[in-house]
């Protein structure tokens, strides 16, 4: 489990605190590496053994796990809402309408649609999800990954198209 520590952003960067380095054991390091990635960094001590680098690739996953569960708790667990049938699962095909069917049906041609199976009408209805956000743009892995842990992909989704905060604040 990972401990977190908040910072406040000063005039001249962001402090490490001393006991954050101790805790994590780099209290003696001379030289340290930074990796940025994307809007996250992880500060890495200059040398490894092999031993140090496989415990970290493992505290790395664990915070990954933390991460995930985190979304999970705020997306909420997927409940079979549409009984069994979810637009937003991965198995889903992409859908592919002519632009002339998405002017007739007054869809947007950038907008995505999604297939809506009716049991009682035995038909499949076609129409415009009811956000723009495309998980595919997100990486397979992560989605299969968020998808095992059981999240609803449709408030992943919606989350995702309103740029809503889902961590910290």
């Amino acid at each position: 489990m990972s401990i977190k520590l908040e910072k406040d952003a000063q005039p001249k960067g962001v402090l490490i605190p001393s006991a954050a380095l101790k805790l994590c054991g780099l209290q003696d390091m001379e030289k340290f590496e930074i990796h940025i990635i994307g809007k996250s960094m992880t500060l890495l001590p200059g040398t490894m053994t092999a031993p140090e680098l496989l415990h970290t690739i493992s505290e790395l996953q664990e915070l990954e796990q933390e991460l995930c569960d985190h979304l999970v708790n705020v997306c909420g667990k997927c409940d079979d809402c549409n009984g069994g049938f979810c637009p937003f699962s991965l198995d889903r095909p992409e859908i592919k309408l002519s632009s002339e069917l998405m002017e007739a049906a007054g869809i947007p041609k950038d907008a995505r649609v999604v297939v809506c199976p009716d049991k009682e009408t035995a038909t499949v209805n076609i129409t415009r999800a009811p956000f723009d956000a495309d998980l595919r743009e997100i990486p397979r892995e992560l989605l299969e990954k968020l998808s095992a842990d059981g999240i609803c992909m449709g408030e992943l989704a919606e989350k995702v198209s309103e740029g809503a905060v889902v961590y910290g604040g």
